[in-house]
């Protein structure tokens, strides 16, 4: 299983993102089973907000796409143990903590995410949605 950065998610549901097609193909391969994506459901709180409220997109078709997005990718809540974890973690940007604290408690192999920094603070390979494409679609 891969974990999806929020950053990632944008990416999907974002148009005008550089890497939104390499995302769009990364669900696709997710919805045939060759891969699987893990989100959190701060992640997807955190696209609703950039994508209605920044990005301005209607909040009908927000809904709409999370609803096709949440029939693919596995959602994963943020619980009271992974804020316990973050609280405790020597990671200093506290989002990173408990998203790194889920990807762990879901088993992720993998963490896909433009945030520069999280390969620091994990020992899991790390990949920027370009890389990964690469990874599943070129290797």
């Amino acid at each position: 299983m891969t974990f999806f950065d929020t950053n990632a998610i944008i990416d999907i549901l974002d148009r005008k993102r550089d890497n939104h097609h390499k995302a769009i193909m990364l669900l696709s391969a997710a919805q045939k089973g060759a891969i699987k994506i893990v989100a959190t459901t701060q992640s997807i709180v955190d696209a609703a907000y950039v994508t209605t409220q920044a990005n301005k997109v209607p909040v009908e078709e927000f809904r709409r796409a999370m609803s096709f997005l949440c029939d693919i990718i596995i959602v994963c809540p943020v619980s009271r143990f992974n804020i316990e974890e973050a609280n405790s973690s020597s990671v200093p940007d506290y989002e990173d903590a408990i998203q790194l604290s889920c990807a762990m408690c879901e088993e992720c192999d993998s963490i896909v995410t433009s945030d520069k920094k999280f390969k620091s603070f994990t020992s899991k390979p790390t990949y920027t949605v370009e890389e990964y494409y690469r990874s599943v679609f070129e290797e």
